[in-house]
């Protein structure tokens, strides 16, 4: 079925669905990956949230000389409460080899600013899914959007 396209940002990681060539087989697998936010700018990965599947997300900082098993283990060898700055991240012993650009140096935080709510709910037999985006990064926090039902 044709469509127009809105000439905006996706607002759900749903819509990629509806881009030619985004068969299902792809986007299930590219579903875990997939972030939609309503702005352009950069949302850095909070590295003290990360958890070891989330590997590729730090892999992908240095592409060709950070491995999964090396970005494994620097999540893996994180300290008990967290890194308390940014830069003692980049002085873990895997990542003293490299130099990242500046903008790479900036892509990892201490802090998350966006905050996916996922909610299930069953009463009496009844079901009901609420996928909610609150932005962290306003005082107070805020909803920003909030969807019904599964993307399924």
């Amino acid at each position: 079925m044709p469509y127009r396209p809105a000439d905006t940002l996706l607002a759900d990681p749903s819509e990629l669905r509806a881009v030619a060539g985004v068969t299902p087989a792809i986007y299930a697998r590219l579903k875990p990956w997939i972030c939609t936010l309503p702005v352009t700018d950069l949302s850095p990965l909070n590295v003290n949230t990360l958890t070891p599947d989330q590997a590729p997300l730090v892999a992908m900082l240095l592409p060709g000389k950070l491995d999964l098993a090396r970005a494994r283990a620097i999540i893996e060898a994180r300290p008990a409460d967290g890194w308390s700055e940014i830069a003692d991240f980049w002085r873990v012993p895997a990542l003293t080899a490299v130099t990242p650009t500046v903008d790479v140096q900036a892509q990892p935080a201490l802090r998350t600013r966006w905050f996916a709510l996922n909610l299930d709910v069953e009463v009496s037999g009844a079901q009901l899914s609420e996928t909610a985006l609150i932005d962290g990064g306003l005082a107070p926090p805020r909803l920003v959007s909030r969807r019904w039902g599964s993307d399924e």
